[in-house]
Formats: structure tokens, C-alpha cells, sequence
């Protein structure tokens, strides 16, 4: 082969070779990181955690990560805490750490219907509650209050309790059903464990779906949000009777809810109240709010 022609055929190799580099940079590469982070705690970690659990068992995560840095100069992370008590089973009572894991499971594996893929707008007046808890600390006790606002018509209820138990929501959704008629359709909560369980069976036996919010999302159940910082604003902190006794409280409550429903204009509602709103838009009558017996109303669905 002549010389001239040879080094033709090299150069065009070295083009083809330079080219397809050039072709396969251009190609999506894997962009997965060359050095990963790290979340597994090393042995000593491990080991310090172990340590400091053993001997602080009560202490929760946020607390250890504090005495660990203080203890060994060093910066580590509530997550590598977790891990280590997750594999150790660093818990005060490991019997009912596992009951409740299973309920967990349990709860995981039951489908459950987003509010922001429900569309409400077609469905009528007084179908469709969203509702949620506040938890309020009273001079040292610890209240749960339960709040329900009406989808459309923006109607309220609100009642309180010792703790945020399914039993506690179970009393009130039977309340607040009676309120209503029994003509709910739908009950939209966010995911907290007093909704499920025996309050989920509830809703079967009462055949009203639920729907729930996305996780850490506020925003999918505004309307809400917006009374529990009211029902606190304009009833809580005036109130003369606060929270010291339930009968009291709940005594107390529907008679601010009547002027809250009956009374106050709404900006929502374009400064109507909620039964003027309702009757110009959707019905002739609308129910008051007054306190509701869970006794009598059990007994006529037969719960």
C-alpha cells in the first residue's frame, strides 16, 4: 500500500474514533453521584448511640443527637440515631413499639382516595365536611379539639376532647352526622391515626367516604386551617370558661357557633352568613349547630 494512501486511512480512523467521542458525550450519562452520602452509622457511632439510648431510653432522637455532640464534639445526624435504635430495637417497650408497627402496616396498605384528585363541585350542599385536630396545651393539660366546616355552604361544628383518639373522632363524626341529618356523602381529613382505625369503620357503617390530604400538605384542606385559627382567635382566647372543664367548654362552644354560623359575615361568602349564603343559593333551611346526643344518635342508626 503506498505510503501517501496509508496515512489517508489512519487520519480517517483517528477522525472516526474522535467523532464517535464526540457523538457518545452527547448520549445521557448516569448522573448518580460518585460519592454518595453516607447513611449508615459508623461502628463507633454505632456504638456511642447504643450508649447513650441504653442509658437515656425515654430521650427521643432530637434530644440524643444534642448529648451526643456535647458528649463526643461531634456532629451526627437524627437519622443515623433512628437507624441505630430501628436495628437495636432501643425502645422502652418494645411490645408495644411492635403493636404499634403492625397498625402501621396495616394502615399502609389500605388505599386511600386524595382530595386533590376528587372533584366536589358537582356534588350538593351539606355532602362534603372537611374537618381536622388541634392540639392545645392549657396550663399544663393537654386538649384536643375537633373542627368541621362545611364544604360549600361554609357551616361550622366544633367540639372538645381529652386526647385526638379514633374514639374521640368517632364521638364527634356521630355528632356532627346527626347535625346533618345523616346526609354526609363525604368526610376529608389529613392522615393523623385518629382517623382511621375504628373511625374508618365508622365511616363505612355510616357509608361516608373518605377522602384525605396529601401528606405534610396544609394547603389541600384550607377552609379549615382558616377556622381553627378563628374557633382559637375569637372564642378561645375571649372565652371566660377556656378549657379547665370539657361539659363546660362544650357547653360553651355552640353558642359561639350559632353566631358564627347565623350571624357573621363571611368575606368568603360575599359577607353573608352561612344560612343567608345557603338559602340564596342552594336550599330554603339550613340546620343551627347545637350540641348533639351521641346516645340518642347511636341508637337511631343503630351503631
Amino acid at each position: 500500500m503506498p505510503a501517501k494512501r496509508q496515512l489517508t486511512l489512519v487520519l480517517a480512523e483517528k477522525h472516526f474514533i474522535s467523532g464517535s467521542r464526540v457523538i457518545q458525550s452527547l448520549e445521557d450519562e448516569s448522573k448518580r453521584p460518585i460519592h454518595k452520602r453516607q447513611w449508615q452509622a459508623s461502628k463507633r457511632q454505632e456504638n456511642r448511640i447504643i450508649k447513650l439510648r441504653s442509658k437515656y431510653i425515654k430521650y427521643g432522637k432530637k434530644k440524643l443527637k444534642i448529648l451526643y455532640q456535647k458528649k463526643h464534639n461531634k456532629n451526627i445526624s437524627t437519622w443515623k440515631i433512628e437507624r441505630v435504635i430501628r436495628k437495636h430495637q432501643l425502645y422502652p417497650e418494645l411490645a408495644e413499639y411492635e403493636k404499634q408497627l403492625k397498625r402501621r402496616k396495616r394502615r399502609d396498605k389500605r388505599k386511600k382516595y386524595r382530595i386533590n384528585l376528587f372533584d366536589t363541585k358537582g356534588i350538593p350542599a351539606g355532602k362534603v365536611w372537611h374537618t381536622d385536630t388541634i392540639i392545645i396545651r392549657w396550663y399544663g393539660q393537654r386538649r384536643t379539639m375537633l373542627t368541621a366546616i362545611e364544604d360549600k355552604t361554609k357551616l361550622t361544628f366544633a367540639r372538645v376532647y381529652n386526647n385526638h383518639s379514633s374514639r374521640s373522632a368517632i364521638d364527634f363524626l356521630k355528632r356532627l352526622n346527626y347535625l346533618s341529618k345523616g346526609d354526609i356523602s363525604i368526610i376529608h381529613s389529613d392522615n393523623g391515626s385518629e382517623f382511621d382505625g375504628e373511625f374508618a369503620q365508622s365511616c363505612k357503617k355510616l357509608k361516608i367516604q373518605q377522602l384525605y390530604s396529601r401528606v405534610r400538605t396544609p394547603t389541600d384542606n384550607p377552609a379549615v386551617e382558616r377556622f381553627n385559627r378563628t374557633i382559637q382567635d375569637e372564642w378561645l382566647s375571649l372565652s371566660e370558661i377556656g378549657l379547665d372543664e370539657l361539659k363546660e367548654a362544650n357547653r360553651d362552644i355552640p353558642k359561639w357557633l350559632v353566631e358564627y354560623n347565623a350571624n357573621r359575615p363571611h368575606q368568603s361568602l360575599d359577607y353573608l352568613s352561612p344560612p343567608d349564603y345557603a338559602s340564596k343559593y342552594y336550599f330554603d333551611k339550613v340546620l343551627p349547630m347545637w350540641s348533639a346526643s351521641t346516645i340518642v344518635h347511636a341508637l337511631m342508626i343503630k351503631l
